[in-house]
Protein backbone atom coordinates (compact mmCIF):
# COMPACT_ATOMS: atom_id res chain seq x y z
CA UNK A 1 0.00 0.00 0.00
CA UNK A 2 1.58 3.22 -1.23
CA UNK A 3 2.89 5.74 1.91
CA UNK A 4 0.64 8.98 1.90
CA UNK A 5 1.46 11.79 4.04
CA UNK A 6 0.66 15.48 3.90
CA UNK A 7 3.51 17.27 1.81
CA UNK A 8 4.14 19.65 4.38
CA UNK A 9 5.29 16.85 6.76
CA UNK A 10 7.11 15.09 4.68
CA UNK A 11 8.96 17.91 3.21
CA UNK A 12 9.76 18.41 6.80
CA UNK A 13 10.95 15.57 7.66
CA UNK A 14 13.45 15.92 4.80
CA UNK A 15 14.32 18.83 6.32
CA UNK A 16 15.13 18.01 9.96
CA UNK A 17 18.47 18.38 11.71
CA UNK A 18 17.63 16.53 14.99
CA UNK A 19 19.44 13.63 16.19
CA UNK A 20 17.86 10.48 17.00
CA UNK A 21 17.75 10.03 20.53
CA UNK A 22 15.10 7.69 22.49
CA UNK A 23 12.58 9.74 24.24
CA UNK A 24 12.87 8.74 28.54
CA UNK A 25 10.53 11.03 29.53
CA UNK A 26 7.22 13.02 27.71
CA UNK A 27 5.88 16.23 29.26
CA UNK A 28 2.50 16.03 30.72
CA UNK A 29 -0.24 15.89 28.49
CA UNK A 30 -2.44 18.97 27.87
CA UNK A 31 -5.74 19.00 28.94
CA UNK A 32 -7.17 18.17 26.11
CA UNK A 33 -11.09 18.68 25.66
CA UNK A 34 -13.71 16.82 24.19
CA UNK A 35 -15.13 20.28 22.11
CA UNK A 36 -10.86 20.67 20.67
CA UNK A 37 -10.40 21.19 17.20
CA UNK A 38 -8.37 19.49 15.07
CA UNK A 39 -5.59 21.75 15.25
CA UNK A 40 -5.62 22.36 19.52
CA UNK A 41 -1.87 21.40 20.35
CA UNK A 42 -1.22 18.93 22.83
CA UNK A 43 2.05 17.53 24.44
CA UNK A 44 2.77 14.26 23.45
CA UNK A 45 2.91 11.13 26.04
CA UNK A 46 3.77 7.95 26.26
CA UNK A 47 0.89 5.65 25.74
CA UNK A 48 2.43 1.88 26.67
CA UNK A 49 5.49 0.29 26.04
CA UNK A 50 7.13 2.80 22.98
CA UNK A 51 3.99 4.04 21.69
CA UNK A 52 3.92 7.04 22.06
CA UNK A 53 0.88 9.78 21.19
CA UNK A 54 2.15 13.16 19.20
CA UNK A 55 -1.02 14.19 17.99
CA UNK A 56 -3.47 17.32 18.52
CA UNK A 57 -6.10 16.91 21.00
CA UNK A 58 -8.43 16.80 17.38
CA UNK A 59 -6.31 14.30 15.67
CA UNK A 60 -4.82 11.13 16.77
CA UNK A 61 -0.75 10.46 15.27
CA UNK A 62 0.92 7.68 17.19
CA UNK A 63 4.38 7.06 17.26
CA UNK A 64 5.96 3.43 17.59
CA UNK A 65 9.59 2.87 18.64
CA UNK A 66 11.05 -0.25 17.83
CA UNK A 67 14.45 -1.14 17.65
CA UNK A 68 14.68 -1.31 13.76
CA UNK A 69 12.80 2.12 13.27
CA UNK A 70 9.98 4.58 14.08
CA UNK A 71 6.67 4.39 12.67
CA UNK A 72 4.23 7.12 12.57
CA UNK A 73 0.13 5.94 12.63
CA UNK A 74 -1.52 8.94 10.52
CA UNK A 75 0.64 11.83 9.78
CA UNK A 76 -2.72 14.44 10.47
CA UNK A 77 -3.22 17.25 7.99
CA UNK A 78 -1.38 19.78 6.81
CA UNK A 79 -2.23 22.61 9.24
CA UNK A 80 -0.91 20.05 11.98
CA UNK A 81 1.93 18.80 10.76
CA UNK A 82 3.47 21.52 12.60
CA UNK A 83 2.49 20.59 15.76
CA UNK A 84 2.98 17.05 15.30
CA UNK A 85 6.36 17.65 14.11
CA UNK A 86 7.05 20.00 17.40
CA UNK A 87 5.87 16.99 19.86
CA UNK A 88 8.63 14.68 17.46
CA UNK A 89 11.13 17.31 18.25
CA UNK A 90 10.06 17.45 22.30
CA UNK A 91 10.43 13.59 22.56
CA UNK A 92 14.09 13.67 20.84
CA UNK A 93 12.59 11.68 17.52
CA UNK A 94 14.85 12.79 14.04
CA UNK A 95 11.64 12.91 11.88
CA UNK A 96 14.01 11.27 8.57
CA UNK A 97 14.05 8.24 10.03
CA UNK A 98 10.07 8.36 10.80
CA UNK A 99 7.74 5.81 8.50
CA UNK A 100 4.84 7.50 7.66
CA UNK A 101 2.06 4.97 7.67
CA UNK A 102 -1.19 7.41 6.95
CA UNK A 103 -4.35 5.40 6.04
CA UNK A 104 -6.34 7.11 7.76
CA UNK A 105 -8.83 8.03 4.94
CA UNK A 106 -8.41 4.74 2.77
CA UNK A 107 -11.72 2.84 2.08
CA UNK A 108 -9.82 -0.23 3.52
CA UNK A 109 -10.76 1.68 7.28
CA UNK A 110 -14.61 2.27 6.10
CA UNK A 111 -14.09 -1.54 5.35
CA UNK A 112 -12.79 -2.56 8.17
CA UNK A 113 -15.53 -2.03 11.05
CA UNK A 114 -16.41 -5.72 10.91
CA UNK A 115 -13.13 -7.35 11.44
CA UNK A 116 -12.46 -4.35 14.45
CA UNK A 117 -14.79 -5.50 16.19
CA UNK A 118 -13.40 -9.16 16.16
CA UNK A 119 -10.47 -7.68 17.28
CA UNK A 120 -8.82 -9.16 20.87
CA UNK A 121 -8.18 -5.54 22.20
CA UNK A 122 -7.64 -3.97 25.37
CA UNK A 123 -6.35 -0.37 24.17
CA UNK A 124 -8.61 1.74 21.57
CA UNK A 125 -6.71 4.42 20.42
CA UNK A 126 -8.47 5.93 17.11
CA UNK A 127 -7.90 8.74 14.67
CA UNK A 128 -10.27 11.37 16.49
CA UNK A 129 -9.87 10.66 20.27
CA UNK A 130 -13.23 12.15 21.17
CA UNK A 131 -14.70 8.70 19.12
CA UNK A 132 -12.73 6.56 21.52
CA UNK A 133 -13.11 8.96 24.77
CA UNK A 134 -9.60 8.83 24.80
CA UNK A 135 -9.12 12.12 26.99
CA UNK A 136 -12.03 10.58 29.60
CA UNK A 137 -10.09 7.35 29.69
CA UNK A 138 -6.19 9.29 30.31
CA UNK A 139 -7.37 12.39 32.40
CA UNK A 140 -5.73 12.23 35.64
CA UNK A 141 -9.20 12.03 36.49
CA UNK A 142 -10.37 9.54 34.49
CA UNK A 143 -14.15 8.58 34.75
CA UNK A 144 -13.23 5.63 32.32
CA UNK A 145 -10.85 2.37 32.55
CA UNK A 146 -8.18 2.72 29.93
CA UNK A 147 -8.18 -1.02 29.30
CA UNK A 148 -11.37 -2.26 28.25
CA UNK A 149 -11.52 -5.94 26.25
CA UNK A 150 -14.84 -5.12 25.02
CA UNK A 151 -13.78 -1.71 23.27
CA UNK A 152 -12.55 -2.56 19.91
CA UNK A 153 -16.22 -4.93 19.64
CA UNK A 154 -18.05 -1.45 21.29
CA UNK A 155 -16.27 1.20 19.22
CA UNK A 156 -17.18 -0.82 16.19
CA UNK A 157 -20.84 -0.82 16.94
CA UNK A 158 -20.82 2.75 17.45
CA UNK A 159 -18.92 2.90 14.05
CA UNK A 160 -21.75 0.89 12.34
CA UNK A 161 -24.59 3.07 13.89
CA UNK A 162 -22.86 6.28 12.71
CA UNK A 163 -22.27 5.40 9.30
CA UNK A 164 -26.30 3.72 8.71
CA UNK A 165 -27.22 7.45 10.28
CA UNK A 166 -24.87 9.33 7.75
CA UNK A 167 -25.96 7.36 4.96
CA UNK A 168 -29.81 7.38 5.42
CA UNK A 169 -28.82 11.09 6.08
CA UNK A 170 -27.45 11.28 2.70
CA UNK A 171 -29.69 9.05 1.03
CA UNK A 172 -32.95 11.32 2.32
CA UNK A 173 -31.43 14.47 0.76
CA UNK A 174 -30.36 13.32 -2.82
CA UNK A 175 -33.02 14.23 -5.24
CA UNK A 176 -33.47 10.75 -6.61
CA UNK A 177 -35.12 10.30 -2.94
CA UNK A 178 -37.29 12.46 -3.12
CA UNK A 179 -39.15 11.75 -6.48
Amino acid sequence: MPVRAPLSLLAALAASDFVHARATVAPEPLACKPESTWNTPASPWRIHGESWYVGTCGLTSILVRTREDDVLLDAGTEESAPLILANLRTLGVDPRGIRCLDETFTAQLRASIAAVSALPCDLLLTPHPDASRLWERTDPHATLPLFDRDACRRYAECSTTLLEKRLAKERASTPEASD
